[in-house]
C-alpha cells in the first residue's frame, strides 16, 4: 500500500488547533476577544435594563429585544412609546441599533422626530443605515420635508440607500419623482426599486434610457422595476 505523505509546510486542522491551545499569544488574545464581548453585553443589558423594566410596567415581561420581537411583533403603540422615550438616553451604540431596528416593527405610524434627531446627532454610517431603514420600514411621519433633502446629502453616506426608499414611501410623487431622478446615478439600483413602487410610464422611459450602463443586481433591478411600472400601468388603464 502506497501512503502518500503530507505536503511539507502543511498541517491539519487538529494539530493547527494544539498548536494554538498551546500558543501563549493566541490564548491572550482569546481572553482579550472574551473579556471584550462580555463587556460589550454587560453595556447592553445595563443600557436595555430600564426599557425593559418599563415594559414589565404594562405587562409585556421579556428579557431582550429579541424576546419582544418574536412574542410582541408588530409592536403596538404602548410599546412604541416606550422605545421612543428611551431612545435619547440609550449612550451604547449596539443599544441604540436594537432599539431602532425594532421600531422597524412598530404596528402603526409613529411620530419620526426621534430617529431624526439621532441621525443628526450620530456620526456613525451603520447605526444612520439602520435608522434609514427603520424609516423605510415603518412609514413614520413628521420625517418627509427632512428626506427631502437628506437623500441629496453626499455626507450621509450609504444610509442614502434607504432614505431613498422611505421617500418614495412616505413622500409626495411629484416632490419625489424628481429628486429620485436626480441621485440616480449615485445609487440607481436602490433608486430603481423606488421607482418600481411608484414610478409612472415617463418613470419607466427614464430607467429604459439608463440601463445601458448598469450591471449586476442594478441592472436587475432597473429591469424589475420597468417591468413592475408597466404592469401597474397596465392594470389602471384596464388593458
Amino acid at each position: 500500500m502506497v501512503v502518500k505523505k503530507r505536503k511539507q509546510g502543511r498541517i491539519c486542522a487538529s494539530e493547527l488547533m494544539r498548536r494554538l491551545e498551546r500558543d501563549p499569544k493566541h490564548l491572550e488574545r482569546e481572553r482579550q476577544r472574551k473579556d471584550k464581548e462580555a463587556r460589550i453585553r454587560e453595556a447592553v443589558e445595563r443600557e436595555m435594563h430600564p426599557v425593559l423594566e418599563d415594559l414589565a410596567h404594562i405587562g409585556i415581561d421579556v428579557g431582550s429585544r429579541e424576546e419582544l420581537l418574536a412574542s410582541h411583533s408588530p409592536l403596538q403603540p404602548e410599546v412604541v412609546d416606550i422605545l421612543l422615550r428611551r431612545l435619547p438616553e440609550i449612550e451604547d451604540e449596539r443599544a441604540k441599533e436594537m432599539l431602532v431596528r425594532a421600531l422597524g416593527a412598530a404596528a402603526e405610524p409613529f411620530d419620526g422626530t426621534c430617529l431624526i434627531d439621532l441621525f443628526e446627532k450620530d456620526r456613525t454610517e451603520n447605526l444612520r443605515w439602520v435608522i434609514a431603514n427603520t424609516m423605510a420600514l415603518a412609514l413614520p411621519h413628521g420625517v418627509t420635508n427632512w428626506l427631502v433633502g437628506a437623500v441629496e446629502q453626499r455626507k450621509y453616506g450609504t444610509s442614502r440607500q434607504m432614505l431613498i426608499l422611505a421617500l418614495a414611501r412616505l413622500g409626495d410623487r411629484e416632490v419625489t419623482l424628481p429628486v429620485l431622478r436626480r441621485v440616480f446615478d449615485a445609487y440607481p439600483g436602490h433608486v430603481a426599486m423606488a421607482l418600481g413602487e411608484i414610478g409612472r410610464e415617463a418613470e419607466a422611459g427614464f430607467l429604459e434610457s439608463r440601463t445601458d450602463g448598469l450591471t449586476g443586481w442594478e441592472g436587475k433591478e432597473a429591469v424589475k422595476a420597468i417591468d413592475k411600472i408597466r404592469r401597474r400601468v397596465a392594470r389602471r388603464s384596464g388593458r
